[in-house]
Order: structure tokens, then sequence, then C-alpha cells
């Protein structure tokens, strides 16, 4: 993910360098990019969040309530 990150901060810095130059139609442009970078930043974030979390029914050992009951016995 750093290079999302880089991606970010390289449009930001072009869409204020635009804006400064009165190129408001490349700052816009940088914009909507620098905007959708940060929803791709946010939905893997996300992912990566979702797959560290422990699936529900899940417990230490790796097995769920069901297979440990008809292993016991």
């Amino acid at each position: 993910m750093p290079i999302h990150r880089d991606t970010l901060a390289r449009t930001r810095e072009l869409q204020a360098n635009a804006a400064a130059a009165g190129r408001s139609r490349a700052a816009d442009g940088n914009a909507r990019l620098a905007t959708a970078v940060e929803h791709l930043i946010a939905h893997i974030t996300d992912q990566e969040r979702d797959e560290l979390s422990p699936v529900s029914g899940d417990y230490p050992g790796g097995r769920d309530k069901t297979e440990r009951g008809a292993t016991a016995g």
C-alpha cells in the first residue's frame, strides 16, 4: 500500500500546484483522483482489517464448538 500513499501525496501536490497556477481544471481533476485514491486506501485497509479479524465461531486452537463436541465423544 505504500505506492497508494505515494500516489495520494503526489496527486495532492499536483492539485496544489495547479490551483496556485490558476489551472482550476487540472486542480479539479487531481482533486477527483485524490478522492478516488483515498477511497481505494480505505477499502484496502478495511479488507486487511477484516482478514485479521477472527471469523465468527472461531475458537483458539482453530476448531469451532461443533468440531470439539464431535471429537469429544
